[in-house]
């Protein structure tokens, strides 16, 4: 027996939610929608519950019913609306690009000494990084 298993659906970026949630349950992926409340799961259990499945995807509403982000396997974020990352404040830059890249699927961290110039056109597919003098994160690093 062969076959592959998709972990992320970078084409489903930016389309109608709703749309989004349908074509994938066709495949047969559970796809939910986030409501955007900061409780979650708190139970890993696999007799039932299977509110932390990590085979589900989560579905991101951004303006207008769009998918925020990639679709992509795993638990739901509570604040994946609100797309930040305020733990890396202080880390190396370097570093904080890897881990980034490595969580958001598809994004390309743009990076610049802190209160760097940025383009006017918001992207679900970029992060920029503002690097304080000590080479580390000098400011919150969110989509944009």
């Amino acid at each position: 027996m062969t076959g592959t298993i998709q972990s992320a659906w970078p084409e489903y970026q930016g389309q109608n939610i709703y749309d989004v949630q349908k074509q994938l349950e066709a495949n047969g992926v559970k796809a939910f929608i986030s409501d955007g409340t900061t409780a979650l799961p708190t139970s890993t259990s696999t007799d039932g519950d299977d509110s932390v499945c990590l085979d589900d995807v989560w579905l991101y509403p951004g303006s207008g019913d769009l998918v925020l982000g990639i679709p992509a396997r795993g638990p739901r974020h509570a604040d994946r609306v609100n797309i930040g990352w305020p733990e890396l404040v202080g880390t190396p830059f370097q570093k904080a690009a890897k881990f980034i890249t490595a969580e958001q699927l598809g994004v390309k961290v743009v990076y610049g000494p802190e209160g760097f110039g940025r383009t006017k056109d918001y992207r679900l597919d970029r992060v920029f990084l503002d690097v304080g003098k000590d080479g580390n994160v000098a400011l919150i690093p969110k989509l944009g």
